[in-house]
């Protein structure tokens, strides 16, 4: 088996004066996917907000718990294409990189919970959700013709609104099959995971993130019910100062035993955008660490 470490997408502000050391925190820190840590865009809805036309920035308002605030987009007319923003930070970041860079989104159905469209042409949240992924599609196979090789869509508002896991499917889907190399992860957090378990691999994706943090006990979920895809665990939240390495590990090994596929994926669940730097620096080392012990100590997979 083996492990990728990811950066999940959001880095304190204060931990570096350059997108060179951004990165080189990343990497020094043992992360095998690194982000910009959003050193240009300030997070991952202003990045959403700056590629697409028909919408502004409203009020902060919380990130589904991630510990920091987003602007609220407000719709003000049909919302379309406009710029390729991410392309161009995603560039620049990996010409700085030694290690892939991921780009992460607000996946369609979080951006449309976020949303005020009282003023714009949409009548409701799913035909708002559609709308955001028809002019996230333009950008997202940008980044796929310049070379990115993983994109994450977060989507935290799925487990708050779990009714609406079939509309995401299908809001997916066109991503999916354009995918080509590159891999996708689709992020949750904050919410009851453990009762959605099951369905969340029914999402067309590469790479299901889902938070221990918030739910511990999914641990033994995935050790009785194995995934059907590979799983991001999150292993970080806006409240930790570091990660237990000894008892994840003893939980984790017990855990992964059934574990079908041979990459598994641990990084932070949300963001640490909200953690102070010296904080956000060690969870991602001690996630390096759990990933380097239990990489030590798992069996090898038998063909």
């Amino acid at each position: 088996m083996t492990f990728v470490v990811h950066n999940h997408s959001t880095l304190p502000p204060e931990i570096a004066s350059s997108l060179a050391d951004v990165l080189r925190i990343q990497e020094e820190a043992g992360c095998t996917v690194v982000t910009d840590g959003f050193y240009s865009s300030r997070d991952p809805v202003w990045l959403a907000i700056e590629c697409v036309g028909g919408v502004e920035a409203g009020l902060a308002v919380d990130y589904f718990g991630a510990g920091f605030t987003v602007p609220r987009p407000v719709i003000l007319d049909h919302l379309h294409y406009r710029a390729n923003k991410a392309v161009e930070q995603w560039r620049i970041a990996q010409t700085e990189s030694r290690q892939p860079v991921k780009t992460v989104f607000p996946g369609p159905l979080t951006l449309a919970q976020l949303s005020d469209y009282g003023h714009g042409p949409y009548r409701d949240r799913g035909s708002l959700a559609e709308a955001w992924a028809t002019a996230l599609l333009p950008e997202f196979t940008a980044l796929l013709e310049a070379g990115a090789t993983w994109i994450q869509f977060d989507e935290p508002a799925l487990l708050r609104n779990p009714q609406e896991i079939r509309l995401l499917r299908d809001l997916l889907e066109p991503f999916w099959e354009i995918r080509g190399a590159a891999r996708i992860v689709v992020s949750t957090w904050g919410g009851n995971a453990a009762s959605l378990y099951a369905q969340l691999h029914s999402l067309p994706a590469d790479v299901v993130g889902v938070d221990l943090v918030r739910n511990p006990e999914l641990i033994e979920l995935i050790g009785e019910v194995g995934a059907s895809q590979e799983l991001y665990l999150g292993l970080a939240g806006p409240d930790s100062v570091g990660v237990d390495v000894p008892a994840l590990e003893g939980r984790l090994h017990k855990s992964l035993r059934n574990y079908e596929f041979e990459l598994i994926h641990l990084g932070p669940a949300c963001g640490l955008g909200a953690l102070p730097p010296q904080f956000a620096t060690a969870c991602l080392q001690e996630i390096a660490q759990l990933a380097h012990a239990l990489a030590d100590t798992m069996e090898p997979r038998r063909s």
